[in-house]
């Protein structure tokens, strides 16, 4: 004999499932599906921009801790390596805040 929690959890389950598929909007052949998640609605840096951030943003850390380019700077080169971890950082996340106040996506949409 079943327990009683695993038979009300196995009806509710089923119960949802119906619904769900009751009220499941039909799309038309062709037609575009939502998106996944809000992970891609976020995203707005794609591939070559995301390559081009992280190469850039590198060197721009490495080079005021490393090298003496900067040297003559002062504080300024700390400031050279902070818009470089901005620009790895914007890279790994694929979301770019000034991107997205211009209205620029340089990814392709999900799911086109």
């Amino acid at each position: 004999m079943a327990d009683p929690i695993s038979k009300f959890l196995s009806a509710t389950s089923n119960h949802a499932a119906k619904t769900l598929s009751r009220y499941s909007p039909r799309r038309s052949k062709g037609a575009r599906e939502p998106f996944n998640s809000l992970e891609d609605i976020m995203k707005n840096v794609g591939s070559i921009d995301r390559t081009l951030r992280f190469i850039l943003g590198a060197i721009l850390i490495a080079l005021p801790l490393l090298t003496n380019v900067f040297a003559g700077w002062g504080s300024w080169q700390y400031a050279v390596s902070l818009i470089g971890a901005v620009l790895v950082l914007t890279a790994a996340f694929r979301f770019c805040p000034a991107y997205t106040l211009l209205g620029i996506r340089t990814c392709k949409l999900p799911n086109t």
